[in-house]
């Protein structure tokens, strides 16, 4: 049987999802969800299994959540010189 979640190439590993989680910039406002870089920053290296494991199954299951689409930009004014 095709499609089981075995069978699926992974294309995102834990290794991966450690190295972005290392490589965030902490010091940064929070999206629309309110989750800073500092907390994943801090979360521990659990955070990077389970977000593995959340990753690969939304890959399998070709679904991407609502709050994944959406993002905020805010402009900023600058000085005139």
């Amino acid at each position: 049987m095709k499609n089981k979640l075995s069978d699926c190439i992974r294309v995102i590993n834990v290794c991966l999802c450690s190295d972005k989680i290392g490589a965030l910039e902490v010091c940064k406002a929070g999206g629309h969800d309110n989750i800073e870089n500092e907390k994943i920053f801090h979360a521990g290296p659990n955070l990077a299994v389970h977000l593995y494991l959340l990753f690969n199954a939304l890959l399998w299951l070709s679904f991407v959540p609502d709050d994944f689409r959406s993002g905020m930009i805010k402009p900023v004014k600058k000085q005139a010189w």
